[in-house]
């Protein structure tokens, strides 16, 4: 009953204010717990626990009458509303045939798509075959004593993995799972030692019809007694290897500093945006990242352009880039992002406003994409 009633004030809100020159949704929530324990969709999805929700919208904000789904499929959990947008592996996706199965990993997002199932990630490509979607190993790590990289897999120092689901969650506005991962180091001697657990909480939005917003919330613990060292490098902790339509000569990076492709490597951030051409359509997803987080505004790795070189990309928020992180025992080491994914184009000032609404712990779905029609730049 509950359900049925708010997905019918969806559809009487967008007809009743149409007309409006903006387009903004903003649900209000109590306040969070830590993921640590997971909330039931019971907490978010039904209105009577909200402490506030309103929705203006014009002909931009098409939301209609389809539920969020969730279901598994083949070894994979598949977010989708009318069409599929986000899916997670859990299940061990093995390296390509002929290469080291070293490659071989768990606990990733792929595909990620905008409106319109525009792909905007790849896995396993040739040139890193450990580049995994969207994931979050660490490259440089100290643990009682020993120096370990889980990034590199072919160095056989260690992985990264699913273990299991603590929740998921269903219902008209959003849709997600919280996945319990392993931080794995290998010993000379083959044997694992599990050494950190992550807490991964994905929540996919109801989309409108150019745009959608997922949070990733990641909840980092010691698992044994000892500290992990999470130490300086250029590069680990997040990562996004995107679609190989993407290139340097049609697509661009722009960060909350003003800063694009040519100079925003090793500068710091709040957001940054990354979008392109698509076989014939823009597409991209602003990343914002929450002003709680450890050493925010938050070290950049984004790939440089080299004159000889296609142009891929590769983004990331790599907050060990410039300093020591260390993850306690008995303790949560919480980190929160929210990825606005869109066919079409954004700009600074959109983005911009985007952040201070992330920052300010309100969840705003604002029409600021631009039309999917416009070319390249």
């Amino acid at each position: 009953m509950i359900k049925s009633i708010i997905k019918s004030l969806f559809v009487f809100f967008c007809l009743y204010f149409s007309g409006f020159s903006i387009a903004e949704q903003r649900f209000y929530f109590p306040k969070s717990e830590p993921i640590s324990k997971p909330e039931t969709s019971k907490s978010i999805n039904q209105v009577e626990n909200a402490q506030r929700y309103s929705l203006n919208c014009d002909q931009a904000c098409q939301f209609d009458d389809t539920p969020m789904r969730i279901q598994e499929h083949k070894g994979a959990l598949v977010v989708a509303a009318d069409e599929e947008l986000l899916t997670y592996q859990f299940q061990h996706y093995p390296a390509p045939e002929g290469v080291d199965p070293a490659y071989g990993r768990s606990g990733f997002i792929h595909p990620l798509y905008a409106p319109g199932k525009l792909r905007l990630t790849r896995i396993q490509p040739d040139d890193h075959y450990h580049h995994y979607g969207i994931w979050n190993p660490w490259t440089h790590l100290r643990y009682n004593g020993e120096e370990y990289d889980l990034w590199n897999l072919a160095k056989k120092q260690g992985t990264v993995r699913f273990k299991k689901f603590l929740n998921r969650e269903q219902g008209p506005l959003f849709s997600g799972f919280t996945a319990l991962h392993e931080h794995v180091i290998f010993s000379a001697e083959g044997k694992e030692q599990v050494i950190m657990l992550e807490e991964q909480q994905v929540r996919v939005f109801k989309p409108s019809k150019d745009y959608y917003l997922f949070d990733l919330n990641i909840n980092l613990r010691a698992a044994k007694k000892h500290t992990v060292h999470l130490l300086e490098y250029r590069y680990g902790g997040f990562g996004w290897r995107a679609t190989e339509k993407w290139h340097k000569g049609n697509s661009e990076v722009l960060s909350s500093e003003g800063h694009d492709r040519s100079s925003v490597d090793n500068t710091l951030g709040r957001w940054f945006y990354v979008q392109g051409d698509i076989d014939g359509t823009y597409a991209g997803a602003l990343v914002l990242s929450h002003p709680d987080n450890f050493n925010h505004p938050e070290p950049l790795r984004i790939w440089p352009v080299n004159d000889d070189s296609r142009g891929d990309v590769f983004a990331s928020f790599s907050p060990t880039k410039n300093r020591d992180w260390h993850i306690e025992p008995g303790k949560n080491h919480q980190r929160r992002y929210r990825f606005i994914v869109y066919r079409g184009k954004i700009n600074a000032k959109a983005a911009e406003q985007a952040w201070k609404d992330f920052a300010q712990h309100t969840l705003p779905v604002s029409t600021f994409v631009s039309s999917p029609s416009e070319s390249t730049p």
